[in-house]
């Protein structure tokens, strides 16, 4: 009884500590996150003077400069504070570039070949590099910006007194036709541990006043408004570690400093919820395995509650029988960063093939696909070394090998064969022929069985290519285009000889193909490019070609220009959609 009693009072004490204000370590760390404070080229269209033109020579003998205006574009940059003028024309911001490029402050009517035009209609977000500073910035309209705000959630790592407690913040900054003022922090959530482990949580009302919330929801996956014309709901959080040493506190023994810090660690609340039932996550955190329990929470996020989730059993109380490996496996793993997904993967390698050592299994993954080897799962009983070797040997990628034995599979699922593959089949002598024969027969079955995707099928194309209409992208002479119906990707295969006609279902999951063809001609296949849509980062799969570039017993190579163009389109058009719509949420 007693004991409750502790507890209560720790719960009022903590309730009265809890600041509302963030310290000047959080305000100046907020500050430097780009996420509110974003280079912008703020411009307006007004009566701007022309300095090249000059007067005559006046009464005291010297030239004096002429006062000539026209409608042009009066713009200020963020990065360095300075103004600077441009052309305006037909919704476009005209300025004079040199031959390295640089942009050359000063009004001009567009008419010289040394123009640039920059797009401020509002159908897409343009940027501009400032011509006083060299910064790239996002253009947009002063009217525009006015009273706007951006937000961001900061998960702060701090103790009270001999409390560890995570405080969530809303940072935000409001933005001015002239520039920014400064940042503001709102507190908005706080997790805490009890002297008796126990994870507790606390909410601001409407009042602004802290108070504990009975029902647990992780603050990270709370969305809050990002504003300022950019985006709309957002989750996540930027973690901030404000704690050097947790000795001697109620945290002192859940690693959550040690997570904190951690690369990618994501929901540190969630992961006291899970150490307040599960002690031993500790012991992982500990020995370098931040990052699997990173995922591990996330598994659990996502998924039911199980003590063995994920291939993980938190009733183990060493690290490495928690993975369910041995010592020196489990010191490989952790000091070359695995996620669990490898580790999973691992695993069921090692259920078939018992004497296999991480390392081996690394190595392997380095030469097939460092990101995905998991994908070769189905293909495990063939032996990863054997795959390898067949690998180097033809002179192929991975990507190559996993599609001709994909398409395999489903031939062999079409036509209802029960007897298994032969040797020959699963490592043909010509992979390249083998890899032509196997998708001229799906695509016959498929037309003759007239199964070119599934009314859902036509319906989800229509839906990605709507949502995605942004990656399409026209530069110079070529360009990107995004299929409209499964029908369209069988087409593309029989032109170009490749197995892409068989990718209608990975196309809706997010493993994407797009077209890359000749601007003057973009109903004409070329070039077939997939892309990993799904994560933050730029994952090129497979880019090719007629006959995957191989024809008439040669191999053939993609032209510069063609990778250039992809290159260009991955670096400026891909990358900054999926940073934006599928970011990491920490720092």
């Amino acid at each position: 009884m007693g004991k409750r009693i502790d507890e209560r009072e720790w719960e009022q004490a903590t309730l009265e500590a809890l600041p509302y204000e963030p310290d000047d370590k959080l305000r100046r760390y907020a500050e430097k996150l780009e996420e509110i404070k974003p280079h912008l080229i703020i411009w307006a269209r007004e009566s701007v003077p022309d300095p090249a033109n000059w007067g005559i020579l006046n009464s005291f003998g010297s030239y004096a400069m002429e006062e000539k205006n026209h409608w042009g574009a009066a713009c200020r940059c963020t990065a360095c504070g300075e103004t600077f003028t441009a052309g305006y024309k037909n919704k476009q911001i005209l300025m004079l570039q040199m031959e390295d490029g640089l942009l050359l402050d000063g009004w001009t009517d567009g008419e010289e070949p040394e123009t640039v035009s920059f797009d401020v209609s509002g159908n897409k977000r343009e940027t501009m590099t400032c011509p006083m500073c060299g910064t790239e910035g996002e253009l947009i309209r002063r009217s525009r910006i006015n009273g706007r705000s951006l937000t961001v959630q900061i998960a702060e790592l701090t103790k009270i007194g001999t409390t560890t407690v995570i405080l969530y913040w809303l940072a935000t900054r409001w933005l001015e036709k002239t520039g920014y003022s400064s940042v503001t922090a709102a507190a908005r959530c706080a997790t805490a541990v009890s002297p008796s482990g126990r994870v507790i949580r606390y909410g601001t009302g409407t009042d602004g006043k802290w108070r504990k919330i009975g029902r647990w929801n992780d603050p990270e996956t709370m969305p809050y408004c990002e504003g300022g014309g950019f985006y709309m709901k957002s989750t996540g959080a930027y973690m901030f570690c404000n704690v050097e040493d947790m000795t001697g506190t109620t945290g002192e023994k859940t690693a959550i400093d040690t997570y904190f810090k951690a690369k990618d660690a994501l929901c540190a609340s969630s992961y006291l919820k899970i150490w307040s039932k599960n002690r031993s996550i500790e012991a992982l955190v500990k020995t370098g395995g931040a990052a699997i329990a990173s995922d591990y929470v996330r598994a659990r996020m996502r998924y039911s509650y199980s003590t063995d989730m994920a291939g993980m059993d938190l009733r183990e109380k060493k690290p490495h029988r928690i993975l369910g490996v041995g010592k020196v496996d489990y010191r490989f793993i952790v000091s070359h960063a695995w996620t669990l997904q490898l580790v999973g993967a691992f695993k069921d390698y090692r259920k078939i093939f018992p004497k296999t050592t991480a390392a081996e299994f690394t190595a392997w993954g380095k030469q097939i696909d460092p990101t995905g080897i998991d994908r070769f799962t189905p293909f495990f009983s063939d032996g990863l070394g054997r795959i390898c070797s067949y690998i180097e040997k033809q002179k192929t990628d991975a990507v190559h090998y996993l599609d001709y034995r994909r398409m395999l599979r489903s031939l062999c699922e079409m036509t209802e064969r029960e007897t298994e593959l032969t040797q020959e089949e699963k490592f043909p002598r010509d992979l390249r022929n083998a890899h032509d024969r196997v998708s001229d027969a799906l695509t016959a079955i498929r037309i003759e069985q007239k199964k070119i995707g599934t009314s859902k099928e036509c319906r989800t194309f229509a839906e990605m290519k709507k949502k995605y209409a942004p990656l399409e992208w026209k530069n110079g002479e070529y360009c990107i285009v995004i299929p409209e119906s499964p029908a369209e990707l069988v087409r593309e295969g029989a032109v170009l000889h490749h197995c892409v006609g068989g990718y209608a279902s990975q196309h809706c999951r997010g493993q994407m193909i797009f077209f890359v063809r000749h601007a003057r001609r973009p109903e004409r296949s070329w070039f077939t490019l997939n892309e990993d849509v799904n994560g933050s980062k730029v994952h090129r799969i497979q880019l090719h070609g007629y006959g995957n570039e191989y024809a008439h017993g040669k191999r053939l190579s993609i032209p510069k220009e063609v990778t250039d163009f992809v290159q260009a389109w991955e670096t400026d058009v891909l990358a900054p959609y999926l940073l934006k719509n599928n970011r990491r949420t920490t720092a």
